[in-house]
């Protein structure tokens, strides 16, 4: 997912349901978390503007079911999602 574009981090609060919204080089691409527990998003820009995505890490499966998504942004900032379930778009 390194250089995708991190667009629109949409949460339905009654569901638990999330949706990423990225795009690919011009591609959409959409990460979708179901069971919301937890969502952390800073916007501190650390290194300096942006809204490309550097890495990702997992998602890793936690000993309690859940499984956790860091989304690391080009500006430093950390995304972190814990869901139920996390469903990663193909890399293609």
């Amino acid at each position: 997912m390194h250089d995708w574009l991190i667009e629109t981090i949409k949460v339905d609060w009654e569901s638990g349901d999330v949706r990423i919204l990225l795009s690919a080089f011009g591609q959409p691409k959409e990460i979708r978390v179901k069971g919301l527990c937890s969502l952390i998003v800073p916007r501190r820009f650390d290194w300096g503007p942006s809204e490309y995505v550097n890495g990702t890490v997992g998602p890793e499966v936690l000993e309690n079911g859940h499984s956790v998504l860091k989304i690391e942004i080009q500006s430093g900032d950390q995304i972190l999602v814990e869901g139920e379930k996390i469903l990663l778009p193909n890399c293609d």
